[in-house]
């Protein structure tokens, strides 16, 4: 996998960027809407909730690189047959001889037809190269370099737990709790941009996890009181 992204960079200058469409799409559902609240003791809650027909709402659209092609909405999830009917009648009257599509490896995209159709107009279908959590989210070997670090400094911590107490040692207290905080929130956010929109689900592993890392930060002491007495005690 590192291989093919490494390979894919080092060949991707060789692309004319007017030539090239990348091709996506991301979904809605008009129930995503909370269903509770906070509102006075007594007094009920009033919101605004979006009227539909409780289904998922596809857009798909191609990105050139001074403009969006072929948009489209589609109602339902996206399927082979879908995509392929939009690529056909949507997508394909806008490219030009020479064109390269560029998609990822979602299974609906790798239908012959697809290819078929976009071979009528000239134009050439390229796969980006699969990812894994580190391509996705840079910042989880940062992370775990951080978590590393802050497991060493608890156990020199604790090695000097005898020590009379003093402002030194409050300061490498309250440092490895005001990073612990931030790790939390750091590998949540990471997280969640791998799970994708799985990680916003109510109930799933992710959105527990970015709940109970919120809860971390906020908890007594704040990384935000933690701060004001490292300011106090510098």
């Amino acid at each position: 996998m590192a291989r093919r992204r490494a390979r894919w960079r080092t060949h991707q200058h060789r692309f004319d960027p007017a030539r090239l469409v990348f091709v996506d799409e991301t979904w809605a559902k008009t129930n995503m809407t909370r269903t509770r609240g906070w509102s006075p003791r007594g007094a009920p809650l009033l919101a605004k909730v979006p009227q539909g027909h409780w289904k998922t709402l596809t857009f798909l659209a191609g990105l050139r690189h001074d403009r969006i092609v072929a948009p489209c909405v589609i109602d339902g999830p996206i399927n082979g047959l879908s995509f392929t009917a939009w690529v056909s009648q949507f997508l394909a009257p806008t490219l030009s001889r020479g064109d390269i599509v560029l998609a990822d490896n979602l299974g609906s995209h790798k239908g012959k037809p697809v290819r078929a159709a976009l071979r009528a107009v000239g134009a050439k279908l390229f796969f980006l190269p699969a990812y894994s959590a580190a391509h996705v989210t840079p910042g989880i070997a940062e992370i775990e370099t951080r978590l590393a670090a802050l497991r060493e400094g608890a156990r020199h911590l604790a090695v000097g737990l005898d020590a009379p107490p003093n402002l030194a040692k409050w300061r490498e207290t309250l440092r490895p709790r005001r990073e612990a905080s931030f790790l939390a929130l750091d590998a949540t956010q990471s997280a969640t941009m791998l799970a994708g929109a799985a990680g916003f689900r109510e109930g799933s592993g992710v959105a527990r996890r970015a709940r109970e890392a919120t809860f971390v930060a906020i908890v007594s002491p704040s990384v935000k009181h933690i701060g004001h007495e490292l300011s106090r005690v510098a």
